[in-house]
């Protein structure tokens, strides 16, 4: 037998090396390309402190946080300018941009229209058709934002809504169209109902695209009355172009000054001074708005920085920006946590939240006889006299937490070291707990605790059918820390009977989109900057509106959990049950869905075979070192280790296990479990 000095020791020194792990670095990425990633994490961990946390496998949550706090810190400042600069605009300069933002919306409109239709084999046949309604639209929409004065002036600017509906008019009656000649097509595959379905479908959507665009006619003339009835703000007639003071349109469609407007010009072509007034106040009004872009475009540029600068030559985690002085204590707890915490309080069915995917479950159950006690008495004895010599469950777990540990163990080569490998001992319980518990709950208004003594753990694997359940945990890291497969073991003894159960979890890599900082390029880069540029102007409209209700939730703050903590207050005072589970692990939100391609599939085959094999063996020889017959369990050790396969096919591959209480799961490269699609996204 090759031992190891101490596997747990050996695996506190492993997770100094999370920090600079590439999950850590992805996911502080994330922090700044998915705002509601970042949001999750401070509210669900950082701002619930009534909440227990659920492992962090693989990287440093702190890290993590301090850049989800300065994402969403940086996110409301800009937001908060970037809203008020585009009210500023929108009340000096509401035609342009009401003409500006009809134009954008049809025109993105028209382009997810013919994005829907082309995935359809239908779609593709008409794409010539939509490309040539979509040039239709931009010329006639185009003059509406480029000759926005021009067209206010002629009291004109009505026929924007007036476009849009008939616009929508036409698309679904296209669609109600297409649905009944599918169904005339095919009345024995579709039969009535179905016909009468879309037809009923058709209508529903024609009458809702009526009220649209009724909705938009009728807002269009509300926002002209609204901007000739505010009060003059110091311009004879800032926001109406067409003068306050007798001013009005000639018969034959050109403008007359009414008296005493100053004017002047060669013959019959006049200027209005009020009207170069409203002019000059619509353009102050446009660099508002453009401001407002600016603002946002800056803040994508910081953003880009920031993600850049994470890249894996120039990365260094002591760099994350500073923790506000209001949650340096709870980042500290955090930390603690991280390193020390041996607990897991979980809210759902799903107990093991954070190591990912299930792969596959077994258990089986050893009756603690003696050798050879087939024709044996029923006193449990042989008739050599030789009896079960006894044995708790702390030293089962013992022993095979060693015979794994040496897998890593500085006794074997370098080349053949399982590397990786890290063993801890965790304890699981529901996070459904009534009133204080001094074990588990001293304090009712925070967090259960997350370290559990040596002596809470050695009463925990004792109590085998307890409300708290403890495991071993082996995980084997792989890929730099992107994939982790994940061993959980229990075992029990009752009734004479010894239970072993299995559970395998993958930790699948990041997503595509979170790993940008391996492939986007600096800034320098020209054609990465005008890309930049042009996606702040894409973007800018939606943002604008999305930023509102950012703004009125406020900045992240603490205070933004006193709402839960007053609820868990209230519930703990009247003695009512609290749920204090973990129910987020940003680990798991951010993974993809399975592995990226057939290595990382065999790498997880591979340390799964490894781990299990060495469980099973080590089992057995504790077993026989106890005098325990093992000829059944010997039986499901060997279906395990010879119908343990891999089998590649169609693309699948499927980890299985056809021993006794065995249960295996499909994974697909690309996708998990049966069915599931594949990773989508790639480095653009």
């Amino acid at each position: 037998m090759v031992a190891t000095a101490d596997p747990l020791a050996a695996s506190s020194r492993a997770t100094d090396v999370v920090s600079r792990s590439n999950a850590t670095r992805y996911l502080s990425t994330a922090a700044y390309v998915d705002p509601g990633f970042a949001r999750a994490a401070v509210d669900e961990i950082l701002f619930t402190p009534h909440r227990a946390v659920v492992p962090s496998v693989g990287f440093d949550l702190t890290v993590v946080l301090r850049h989800c706090v300065d994402s969403l810190r940086r996110r409301y400042r800009t937001g908060l300018v970037m809203v008020v600069t585009a009210l500023v605009a929108l009340y000096l300069a509401s035609y342009l941009l009401s003409l500006a933002v009809t134009a954008f919306v049809v025109i993105r409109f028209c382009r997810w229209w013919l994005r829907s239709r082309r995935a359809t084999p239908e779609g593709r046949r008409t794409g010539v058709a939509g490309r040539v309604l979509v040039s239709v639209l931009v010329v006639l929409v185009l003059p509406f934002g480029v000759l926005g004065l021009t067209l206010v002036m002629f009291r004109i600017g009505f026929v924007v809504p007036l476009v849009l509906f008939a616009l929508a008019c036409l698309l679904v009656a296209r669609q109600v169209a297409t649905a009944w000649a599918e169904a005339v097509q095919a009345p024995a595959r579709l039969g009535r109902p179905a016909v009468t379905q879309a037809v009923l479908l058709g209508v529903v959507q024609v009458v809702a695209a009526a009220a649209a665009g009724v909705g938009l006619f009728l807002l269009w003339h509300r926002v002209l009355d609204w901007n000739q009835a505010l009060p003059d703000p110091g311009f004879p007639s800032q926001l109406d172009p067409f003068g306050g003071n007798g001013d009005e349109i000639a018969g034959d469609g050109f403008f007359e000054p009414g008296p005493g407007t100053s004017t002047r010009g060669l013959g019959e072509d006049t200027v209005s001074v009020e009207f170069l007034a409203g002019l000059g106040v619509q353009l102050v009004g446009a660099l508002a708005a453009v401001a407002s872009w600016y603002v946002f475009y800056r803040y994508r540029r910081a953003n880009h920085e920031a993600i850049t600068r994470m890249h894996p030559d120039t990365w260094d985690p002591s760099d994350a920006p500073p923790a506000p002085g209001e949650v340096t204590d709870r980042l500290a707890e955090l930390g603690r946590e991280q390193r020390e915490g041996n607990v897991t309080f979980f809210s759902g069915p799903e107990p093991f939240l954070g190591y990912g995917l299930p792969v596959d479950d077994w258990n089986f159950a050893v009756i603690l006889k003696p050798e050879d006690d087939d024709d044996g008495g029923r006193d449990g004895t042989e008739r050599d006299g030789r009896e079960v010599e006894p044995f708790s469950v702390a030293e089962l777990a013992a022993h095979v937490r060693q015979r794994v540990g040496a897998l890593s163990g500085t006794d074997l080569p370098v080349r053949d070291r399982l590397h990786g490998l890290r063993i801890k001992e965790r304890c699981y319980a529901r996070g459904l707990l009534t009133g204080s518990d001094p074990n588990w709950l001293p304090d009712p208004l925070r967090a259960p605790v997350s370290h559990a003594s040596e002596e809470l753990l050695r009463a925990v694997r004792d109590d085998s059918d307890g409300w708290v359940r403890h495991y071993d945990c082996f995980e084997v890291g792989g890929w730099a820390e992107e994939q982790i497969v994940v061993v959980l073991l229990h075992y029990s003894i009752s009734g004479g009977v010894l239970h072993l159960e299995f559970y395998s979890r993958l930790l699948p890599p990041i997503q595509w989109r979170f790993r940008q900082s391996d492939w986007l390029l600096p800034l320098q880069h020209r054609p990465t900057h005008l890309r930049l540029v042009w996606q702040s102007a894409r973007d800018w409209p939606a943002e604008v509106i999305g930023s509102v209700a950012e703004v009125v939730a406020g900045p992240p703050r603490p205070g933004r959990g006193t709402e839960a903590a007053s609820e868990v207050a209230t519930a703990s005072r009247l003695h009512r049950q609290v749920d204090y589970g973990a129910r987020l692990s940003l680990r798991d939100r951010a993974a993809a869905r399975a592995p990226d391609h057939r290595l990382q599939l065999a790498d997880l085959a591979h340390h799964r075979q490894v781990v299990e094999k060495q469980v099973l063996e080590a089992v057995l020889d504790f077993l026989q070192e106890h005098r325990v017959d093992v000829a059944e369990f010997r039986a499901f050790r060997a279906s395990r280790v010879e119908q343990y396969v891999v089998n590649s096919f169609g693309g699948i591959t499927t980890v299985g296990a056809m021993g006794r209480g065995a249960r295996g799961t499909a994974v697909q490269a690309g996708g998990a479990g049966a069915g599931a699609a594949p990773v989508s996204g790639s480095p653009r």
